[in-house]
Formats: C-alpha cells, structure tokens, sequence
C-alpha cells in the first residue's frame, strides 16, 4: 500500500518522470512501494546511515540495523536501475548528493532538532512546487517541528491516513502522513 503523501505525489505529477528521496529507508517496504506503483520514478535516492548494531524494536519484533539494510538491499534489487544508496546521515548530505529532486519522503530520526534540519535540507534540494512531506504525523516532536516551519515559510501543511495492514493477523495502524508543497 502506497502512503498518502506518495499517493499526492503521483497525482500532481501524473506521468512526468521524476526524482526522489526517501530519508531513513529501514527495511525497504516503502521504498518498494513507491517504485511499484509509480513507474514515473526514474531515480530515488535512499538515504539511511544504518548505524550497524542499531536495535529498532517494532511490531513486537527488534530488528537490527544490519538486518535491516541486508532486507532492504534485498527487496530493492530488482529495481537498481532506478535508486541510489546513500549510506549516511541526512543532515551529512549535500545537494551534490543529489539530481534535483521532486519529492522528499522524511521518515528518519524523530527528535525535533533532527526534524528541523531535516525540513531546511529538504527545502534547498526539492525544487519550488515539489513536495516535501513524511510519516509520522502526531508524534509531537514531528509536529511541533513541521508547524513551525510551515508557520515560518508561510506554507500550507496536510495531513493524511495511511490506513491499517496487517501484521501476523492483526490489524495495525499505518499511521499519518504530513506533507507541503515547498515554496
């Protein structure tokens, strides 16, 4: 299932190829989803420092980081023609790391100053009229940072319900999306 604010993206865009990034890739899964369902993604770029003995604990599983980015590389083979590994930090990054990008999906590091730099970053490498946005909308430290900045440039911030799958037969939440057209 494609998140509500790739589903956004594929509708301004329709058929135009584009460019993209995903920050903080984890296992894959999104990044799988948005290279299976729009094909007019010539180029994403995955950037995740995978910090090797990282312990992500989800789902009532703990994962880490190696066997994160190993299922990852993994999911994401058949599609190494349209992506580019960034092993490092997002804040790390330069726009030389990078074409001009149409989308930025943040799902990275949570804490409010890594949110913040993440919006200024992400507001020097997606080009005017592209579209910034991320998961995670209702943690309050995502929030707080997304609405200040927002309040800051003036832009309009929505949100959306990525909606429910399920996970060894039980039926979990998605989560929220935010997102913002950069200005």
């Amino acid at each position: 299932m494609i998140r509500h604010t790739m589903n956004i993206v594929k509708e301004m865009f329709e058929d135009q190829v584009i460019v993209g990034a995903e920050v903080g890739v984890s296992s894959g899964h999104n990044a799988q989803n948005i290279l299976q369902v729009m094909s007019n993604v010539k180029m994403l770029y995955l950037i995740d420092p995978y910090f090797g003995g990282m312990v992500w604990e989800n789902y009532d599983q703990t994962y880490v980081d190696k066997e994160r980015k190993e299922g990852a590389k993994t999911r994401l083979k058949p599609y190494e023609e349209r992506i580019r590994w960034i092993y490092k930090e997002f804040d790390k990054c330069t726009i030389k790391d990078f074409e001009p990008l149409d989308f930025i999906y943040i799902d990275g590091d949570h804490g409010y100053e890594i949110v913040k730099k993440d919006l200024v970053l992400a507001s020097t490498l997606v080009k005017k009229g592209g579209v910034i946005g991320g998961h995670d909308a209702g943690c309050l430290s995502i929030e707080r940072a997304v609405n200040e900045f927002c309040e800051l440039k003036k832009l309009k911030r929505q949100t959306g319900n990525n909606g429910f799958h399920m996970i060894d037969g039980n039926r979990k939440a998605q989560g929220w999306d935010w997102w913002f057209i950069n200005g």
